[in-house]
C-alpha cells in the first residue's frame, strides 16, 4: 500500500506541475 500512496502523490505533483507549466521531463532530465 505504501508504494501505491507514494505512486498517487507522484502522480498528484506531476498534475500540480503541470498546471503551473513546468517541463516534467526537465525535472528527471
Amino acid at each position: 500500500r505504501a508504494a501505491v500512496n507514494a505512486l498517487s502523490t507522484l502522480r498528484t505533483f506531476a498534475e500540480v506541475a503541470e498546471e503551473r507549466g513546468i517541463a516534467i521531463e526537465k525535472l528527471y532530465a
